[in-house]
């Protein structure tokens, strides 16, 4: 069972989650099946950990962990469902949130990266 944020209790429905993210992602290019995946992790996770019902928060934050990573128009489109934003001060500042995650991911990605060595002509060396 889901509790919603009014204390009301609903069967948790794949197929509204689906219907939701779906919404988030229109007209964004994802992998194929990357949806059904989200669907069925946080399918599974409510139904593993043994509790009887699962808060409807909980299940949005953990759609916005996989969206965060996955696609960022989707993300701040699902976000500004959940977190119900009531102005554009808060709007703005999950931007700001975000692109400050986007560049910190960033330079840690850049910095496992090997550098190029030049190859003697100024450009990088390449391999047969």
């Amino acid at each position: 069972m889901v509790e919603k944020r009014s204390g009301k209790l609903e069967q948790f429905s794949d197929a509204k989650l689906t219907r939701s993210i779906e919404i988030a992602c229109a007209k964004r290019y994802l992998p194929v099946g990357a949806i059904e995946e989200i669907v069925d992790d946080i399918h599974e996770r409510a139904f593993n950990n043994g509790r009887e019902r699962i808060e409807s928060g909980v299940i949005g934050q953990m759609v916005l962990n996989r969206l965060v990573s996955l696609d960022h128009v989707a993300y701040m489109r699902f976000a500004s469902v959940y977190k119900d934003f009531d102005d554009i001060d808060r709007f703005t500042a999950e931007v700001s949130s975000l692109e400050q995650t986007e560049s910190q991911e960033s330079r840690l990605q850049g910095a496992l990266l090997p550098s190029l060595a030049p190859n003697g002509n100024g450009g990088p060396a390449r391999r047969n």
